[in-house]
């Protein structure tokens, strides 16, 4: 689909989603256990390093301030609200 960059949005939060569950526990805002498989064995592997998060949340937060802290609280309140009506 040419001029169609939809996708952008959807690998957007999967990046942040990834990006998070990589963060040490004590300060991760949510787990998902899914996200992984969506990405190879090397961006995961690389996702491991501090400076590779700092970097990509930078890369995030250079399009718009803020951008990437949006993006995870964002899929927290969502998240919260989803297991709230599920359970």
């Amino acid at each position: 689909m040419e001029g169609n960059e939809s996708y952008k949005t959807a690998y957007a939060a999967a990046y942040a989603r990834l990006i998070e569950q990589h963060e040490p526990t004590e300060t991760r805002l949510f787990n998902d256990i899914f996200v992984k498989n969506f990405f190879s064995k090397y961006i995961n592997s690389i996702m491991k390093f501090g400076a590779i998060r700092k970097f990509m949340i930078s890369m995030y937060n250079s399009t718009s301030i803020g951008l990437y802290g949006l993006q995870v609280c964002r899929t927290k309140y969502i998240d919260e609200k989803l297991h709230m009506e599920v359970h």
